[in-house]
């Protein structure tokens, strides 16, 4: 299987970061946040503070926010689907969610066990979406700690 040619070697964040910095970048309150996520302002205060565990459906919604607000943007970002980005044969289009919707850019949401960087990450598979060069264009998170 190929690999991928990218050299994505972003800093890794904690999941409280990550959903912190992503509020920030949709400039949007705790309390926003909490009735776009169906959720209670106590519940988004202690994903931030790491308190709480991020629900892998919490952070996947999060992440359509972020990408919805960032796609519809004259901002430059590649719209090159996954595949290309991450050289997958067509052998494994033919059975990704992605490659048979024929949108790319939504692998984090709809690849679940296909994307081969979710199978090979531990922990959170939403989180290796996260450093990955297909959604980490559309996050804008900072590159230094």
């Amino acid at each position: 299987m190929p690999t991928s040619t990218s050299s994505a070697s972003a800093p890794e964040h904690t999941p409280s970061e990550v959903f912190r910095l992503l509020r920030e970048r949709m400039d949007m309150t705790q309390a926003e946040v909490a009735r776009a996520l169906g959720v209670s302002k106590k519940a988004v205060e202690s994903y931030e503070q790491g308190w709480r565990e991020i629900p892998e459906r919490t952070l996947k919604l999060l992440l359509t926010f972020v990408v919805m607000k960032r796609a519809g943007g004259n901002d430059g970002l590649s719209r090159s689907p996954c595949w290309e980005v991450m050289n997958c044969p067509a052998s494994v289009r033919e059975t990704c969610m992605c490659g048979r919707v024929g949108d790319g850019r939504l692998c984090w949401l709809l690849s679940q066990s296909d994307c081969r960087r979710q199978r090979e990450h531990i922990g959170s598979p939403t989180m290796a979406c996260v450093s990955c060069p297909v959604l980490r264009p559309y996050l804008d998170l900072p590159t230094g700690s």
